[in-house]
């Protein structure tokens, strides 16, 4: 191996660590983001849910009070 070999090799490696640690300081904060927006939609759909079922039970029990 030369030195002409060596260099580019490490000029290779340290460019890509920069560029990685660059990637991961975008990515964590977009998969953050995308977290926490899976955890908002679970939330409003859990919320509908409850909010259906209970609207389901009492709405059968006035059909059943009115027969």
């Amino acid at each position: 191996m030369t030195i002409r070999t060596v260099g580019a090799v490490a000029a290779t490696g340290l460019v890509s660590v920069v560029l990685l640690k660059l990637l991961a300081a975008v990515a964590a904060p977009l998969l953050g983001m995308f977290v926490s927006f899976l955890a908002l939609a679970f939330k409003v759909g859990l919320a509908l849910g409850v909010c259906y079922f209970l609207y389901r039970m009492f709405r059968r029990r006035q059909d059943e009070m009115a027969a």
